[in-house]
């Protein structure tokens, strides 16, 4: 150690020394800044030393080549869960669940993940329809940001990124476009850095408008800039964190507390200003008038910033790169694998965490048990009722049914069809963007927020339906089915609560035919005619739709309500207390832990980070150190070169 110690405090002065002149023309400033320097020279140093000391976690390899074949698909059999003994248990294989097993294997933990669907990856995995192997679409994970890269990184530990991702965009960086009226115009074409801002402020032109978008951007840059603290603080227990929030995150608090509509209409007078700034409310699976601004702020000054990107060679490489770092430290993962109960065992003051039950009564026991299933699932379904205090669920008097409690609900969901198209992208003038259609109109008067209410209100009967137009094959740049001249399109809108409950089928099977069929082909008719208005080249180019609804996502994806990012991401997930305790990472009952977007937020970059933070605390003190030191040397390696 005292090695390590000597060569990081020497690396320090030496990288000092070079950096000043050292003809004396500068005794001065020396003199000014050598006490700073000094600090500095030693904190780096020291940092250094730690880092490449044996105290940081090491950097792993994942296997070279090709993964093993089915390693997303690998079915779960008694024998495989009871022939040797797991220190983790995580339910549910989404990107939280991933991350979060993949990281805790770094700490030499043999994890088992049990998925219920019959691929791992949750969001991140593809499907073909009926066979149709031409075409792959993406379950959930339409574009994400670069930084996914670096998040797979960390949680598997490797001296590289095990997945690239390309930038979205057409040759003018534009990778989102938010349609105002003719769906035939681009409106505003959003663009990496936030280049478009200069052609917004072209548009309107006036003093008003011009001060009412600094303002905007103004508040936005300051509630983004304060995002990260806040998501730090989940890191802390709960006594922690409110300290935390007391000291750094007032403005933050203040903001976030709001509606996005009610900030955007006290900041922004013109409605058709006010509709491209929110243009991309979709993405947070809320409308604006429930969602925090914080979302807001996020989706439309602080994602342009980084701009979007997607993994290269398709969605599932991402759960395929963490399944690999699984295994690697022993560990499985499992697929068509529902577990039924969370085990747990009474003490004094409370209960442990055992184990889970899967639906055909075998038991796995384990000291640690992470839920990526959502809080939903977690608190009403696999808890037993005695180890689910009051104020986590609301509980039915008569029944005894456990259902959310009231200061918290499930997101929108979604109403999706999935289209084959024939034809070469560029011959049919399709780009590597997303297009946001938005119900504003000269109608309306352009007011995104009424235009929204409306369509949740009637929202077959309405002018415009919002939705999101996008080309998966197109977006991945290595993906073969292009070079097939077959061209895979998804068309998003979303679902209110209850549109499609009376079609539920009692006993979890998927619905069939009839009036659901009938309302299917409706909704089928009015997505694909908003794509035809848009590209009409596509005319006599589609091969096939298959439409799938808010049921489709809770029967295959497990989510309550069919919520499309979960938990709603309302006010109270920023700013109430009370609200930020329920959905804290580590639960009531001990040895249990909750990771994903509920957890932290929607979007599978922090649903990635969720699980490598939720590990961290798993870990204790120690082990998060260890991950930190670890994060500085892949820092000063990066740095050095080395």
């Amino acid at each position: 150690m005292i090695v390590w110690c000597v060569f990081g405090l020497a690396a320090g002065f030496g990288c000092l020394h070079a950096l000043l002149p050292q003809d004396g023309s500068m005794d001065v400033v020396k003199d000014v800044i050598g006490g700073t320097a000094f600090v500095v020279a030693v904190v780096v140093g020291g940092l250094m030393a730690l880092a490449f000391s044996p105290l940081a976690l090491p950097f792993r390899k994942l296997p070279k080549g090709k993964p093993r074949r089915g390693i997303l698909n690998e079915r779960y059999a008694k024998s495989k869960v009871t022939s040797q003994d797991f220190d983790v248990v995580v339910i549910g294989s989404g990107m939280g669940g991933l991350c979060c097993a993949a990281s805790l294997s770094r700490f030499g933990k043999k994890v088992l993940v049990l998925e219920q669907h019959d691929v791992a990856g949750g969001g991140t995995h593809t499907f073909v329809v009926d066979g149709k192997s031409d075409y792959n679409f993406d379950s959930g994970l339409h574009y994400t940001v670069p930084q996914s890269g670096e998040l797979l990184q960390l949680a598997c530990g490797t001296r590289d990124k095990p997945v690239e991702f390309d930038k979205l965009g057409e040759s003018d960086g534009c990778f989102d476009k938010v349609v105002l009226g003719d769906l035939k115009d681009d409106g505003l074409r959003v663009k990496h850095g936030q280049a478009h801002l200069s052609k917004l402020r072209e548009m309107f032109p006036s003093e008003r408008d011009q001060k009412d978008l600094d303002e905007f951007l103004r508040v936005a840059n300051m509630v983004n800039d304060r995002a990260p603290v806040w998501m730090l603080s989940k890191v802390f227990p709960k006594w922690a964190r409110q300290l935390w929030k007391k000291l750094f995150l007032g403005t933050f608090t203040e903001y976030s507390k709001r509606t996005g509509e009610e900030v955007t209409n006290e900041l922004v007078s013109n409605p058709k200003l006010a509709a491209l700034l929110c243009g991309l409310w979709m993405d947070a699976g809320s409308p604006p008038y429930r969602a925090s601004f914080m979302m807001t702020a996020a989706l439309s000054v602080g994602f342009p910033k980084e701009g979007g990107a997607y993994p290269t060679g398709g969605s599932e490489k991402m759960a395929t790169c963490l399944i690999q770092a699984i295994e690697a430290a022993g560990g499985k993962v499992l697929v068509r694998a529902r577990v039924d109960k969370i085990l747990v065992k009474k003490k004094q003051g409370g209960f442990d965490a055992q184990g889970v039950r899967l639906v055909d009564g075998t038991e796995v026991t384990a000291p640690i048990v992470v839920s990526a299933c959502g809080y939903g699932n977690t608190y009403t379904k696999l808890l037993p009722d005695e180890a689910v205090p009051n104020g986590y669920v609301t509980r039915d008097e008569k029944t005894g049914v456990r259902s959310l409690p009231k200061q918290i609900d499930n997101s929108a969901s979604w109403v999706m069809a999935n289209i084959g198209i024939k034809g070469n992208p560029e011959e049919l003038g399709l780009g590597c963007s997303n297009a946001w259609i938005q119900p504003c109109h000269e109608e309306n008067g352009w007011n995104i927020f009424d235009g929204v209410r409306e369509y949740f209100e009637k929202p077959l009967d309405v002018k415009t339906i919002p939705m999101m137009i996008t080309f998966p094959s197109i977006k991945d740049r290595a993906c073969k089915d292009g070079q097939k001249n077959r061209i895979t399109c998804q068309l998003l809108a979303l679902s209110g609560k209850g549109w499609f409950d009376a079609w539920e089928c009692e006993n979890g099977d998927h619905p069939k035919g009839g009036e659901y069929e009938t309302l299917k082909k409706k909704w089928e008719d009015r997505l694909v005619g908003a794509l035809l208005e848009r590209h009409p080249a596509l005319e006599g180019k589609i091969d096939f739709v298959d439409l799938s609804t808010p049921l489709s996502i809770k029967y295959y994806l497990n989510k309550p309500g069919g919520g499309a990012v979960g938990l709603d991401v309302t006010p109270n997930r920023f700013a109430d207390e009370t609200t930020e305790d329920l959905l804290d990472m580590q639960t009531p009952v001990d040895g249990l832990w909750l990771t994903g977007e509920d957890s932290l937020l929607c979007g599978q970059p922090l649903a990635q980070l969720s699980g490598i933070l939720t590990a961290w605390r798993i870990s204790g003190l120690g082990g998060s150190l260890k991950f930190l030191l670890g994060i500085f040397r892949l820092a000063f390696s990066d740095a050095l070169g080395l």
